[in-house]
């Protein structure tokens, strides 16, 4: 997972960037940090699995936040991103097989989704 253009929080002009992912506030996950990122640009080979049942009476929301580690102090919350998974549970359960959710999978997702909205 790679990230761009995510906010500098440091008065040095660098943060300490971790990825927290979550689908329910008590099931969060964070990835290691990568240390001093000064152009927005962070990148982790990292994986999180999460176990999440279907169906479900709300949306499926994958929520993944971007935070500034801070030694001393609490860490700084610095952006969010915010992805509706319902239609990649909707194939699992019609396929009964399992998918992987990459960059390919959710751009051919978007690309499907244009179509129908337009």
């Amino acid at each position: 997972m790679d990230t761009q253009n995510v906010p500098c929080a440091d008065t040095e002009g660098v943060s300490d960037v971790y990825i927290r992912s979550y689908f329910d506030d008590n099931d969060k996950k964070d990835t290691d940090t990568h240390f001093r990122c000064s152009n927005g640009a962070a990148s982790f080979n990292y994986r999180l699995k999460y176990n999440v049942s279907a169906p479900r009476k709300e949306p499926l929301m994958l929520v993944m936040q971007a935070w500034d580690f801070d030694l001393f102090s609490a860490s700084d919350y610095l952006c969010e991103w915010t992805f509706d998974l319902d239609e990649l549970f909707k194939n699992v359960r019609m396929t009964q097989k399992a998918v992987t959710l990459n960059k390919d999978y959710y751009n051919a997702f978007l690309k499907q989704k244009a179509k129908k909205d337009f």
